[in-house]
């Protein structure tokens, strides 16, 4: 990791980040788009994603195990934003960390 990071255990040393495949279409020229991709590290993503869902979120994409990455979750806030939730606990307990 670089610089600005953050793991589990505490400060790490540096940016992570990905690429993701684009689900669905691609925008029209001219229209609107979302331009960040703004995923959050949790303890709990099952939790968090329930707990935003109670709030007025609504799913984007379901808690899912991405195997060598973590948990992962994205929701949809009442304004139309999408934001992800990710862990380095897998489903099965397992910590993609080492």
């Amino acid at each position: 990791m670089g610089s600005g990071s953050i793991s589990q255990d505490g400060p790490g040393s540096g940016t992570n980040g990905g690429l993701t495949k684009r689900r669905g279409p691609s925008p029209q020229p001219g229209a609107p788009v979302a331009g960040a991709n703004l995923v959050v590290g949790v303890q709990d993503v099952d939790a968090t994603f329930d707990r935003g869902l109670e709030l007025g979120g609504t799913e984007a994409l379901a808690p899912d195990d991405m195997p060598g990455v973590g948990r992962l979750a994205y929701l949809i806030d009442p304004d139309g934003n999408i934001f992800g939730f990710i862990s380095a606990i897998m489903s099965d307990g397992t910590n993609v960390m080492g």
